[in-house]
């Protein structure tokens, strides 16, 4: 099964074929001298996509057409939008995460993390601020739950809480339905 799965995104790096695209954003000043940023998001009466500006011309001849248009605001629309969090790191993915965003080789990553586990001196006093990080389970304690839960609502609020927790699957064969 794993020597599938590398096969298989080995081949998907193989077959990819890297393709240009720009995207342009601007700074508008408000009417009460504020700054709002805004992504260009339709250019010569069509709808852009990431590949719409394909090239340095095209993309420069939409900022020419930003820089000498007149803008106003049409209209507001207000969304709310829901996002469950991600599940909570196991070894290898917060290494990989570390190495992605922060450029750190695992060594490292593991150091940091063992700094954080053993604990760093606040006030006087020696605080752990992670969970033992060599681990390959995302179950959670339901004490620890239910006192978060508990402390969320105490100091934020019943509108902080779920109405139920989050809960991640145990495992990848979980997640893909197991083969």
């Amino acid at each position: 099964m794993a020597l599938r799965l590398i096969s298989e995104r080995e081949s998907e790096i193989e077959k990819f074929i890297p393709q240009e695209y720009w995207s342009l954003e601007a700074d508008f000043t408000t009417r009460q001298g504020g700054i709002m940023t805004s992504r260009m998001t339709h250019f010569e009466g069509e709808k852009l996509n990431r590949f719409s500006l394909a090239n340095a011309e095209t993309a420069n001849r939409a900022a020419d057409a930003v820089r000498t248009g007149d803008f106003r605001v049409a209209s507001i629309e207000r969304k709310s939008t829901f996002r469950n969090p991600q599940p909570p790191f196991t070894t290898s993915t917060l290494q990989q995460e570390a190495s992605r965003k922060l450029g750190f080789g695992t060594a490292r990553t593991m150091r940091i993390a063992q700094r954080l586990y053993e604990g760093v001196d606040i006030g006087g006093e020696t605080v752990g601020l992670i969970t033992y990080m060599r681990t390959d389970s995302i179950s959670m304690a339901q004490e620890a739950v239910t006192g978060s839960r508990n402390l969320i609502r105490d100091q934020f609020g019943p509108d902080y809480v779920p109405d139920t927790p989050n809960v991640f699957p145990q495992s990848i064969k979980e997640c893909s339905g197991g083969s």
